[in-house]
């Protein structure tokens, strides 16, 4: 039996283009409106994954493998740098970037950060533009959409 060659080349037909996924960032902060604020600044450029202490951020980073994680020092259960470090330690997330974010900027926290195996350090209050430039140097330099925060 014969085939057509438009027969042969439809069933070889090439698979529809997969469209590119959003880099999920987790956002740990105790402070819901600090949480909403970041959401917004997103603003679905991102996936946005939100814990509310700690432990819970530790849960999340296992369990949902952002790419990102911006992680608030001072939460209760577990401060940032327990948690950073923590998921620092463990092997399926220990290559996961940690952005601190705190509302004191002193040197003493980025000390800290930095031992805490934390990959960068952005003070509160903070722009959106120094939100986006900071998670585009840790992300590769572009956000999703391949636009330049710089």
């Amino acid at each position: 039996m014969t085939r057509d060659i438009h027969e042969v080349h439809s069933s070889h037909s090439r698979p529809e283009p997969k469209a590119v996924e959003k880099a999920k960032i987790l956002v740990a902060d105790d402070d819901q409106s600090l949480r909403e604020l970041v959401k917004d600044i997103l603003n679905g450029e991102y996936l946005v994954v939100e814990a509310g202490d700690g432990r819970e951020a530790i849960k999340q980073a296992v369990e949902q493998r952002p790419s990102l994680i911006l992680m608030d020092i001072l939460m209760p259960f577990k401060d940032g740098f327990l948690a950073c470090n923590e998921i620092k330690s463990h092997p399926q997330t220990r290559n996961i970037p940690v952005m601190m974010i705190s509302g004191v900027d002193s040197e003493c926290n980025k000390f800290l950060a930095s031992t805490s195996g934390s990959s960068g350090y952005l003070a509160k209050p903070f722009t959106p533009e120094e939100l986006l430039r900071a998670i585009d140097r840790l992300l590769g330099g572009h956000s999703p959409s391949g636009q330049s925060h710089s």
